[in-house]
């Protein structure tokens, strides 16, 4: 990390990525039943369904 960083001190980062650790660990779980179900994940997982079939569909990358 210091090497990366280009500076010898390096506990804010530290600091900062232990606290997302913490803030990660509190959200709630969510199941694949759920993705689809819950009105607030439906339309994203839709979305990135519909973008990777059409990508599929189109060539894109093959």
């Amino acid at each position: 990390l210091k090497r990366l960083r280009g500076t010898e001190d390096i506990t804010k980062d530290i600091n900062e990525m232990r606290k997302e650790k913490e803030e990660a660990s509190t959200e709630q779980k969510v199941s694949v039943i759920q993705l689809f179900t819950d009105p607030n994940y439906r339309q994203p997982i839709v979305v990135a369904l519909m973008l990777h079939l059409a990508q599929q569909f189109s060539g894109i990358n093959g």
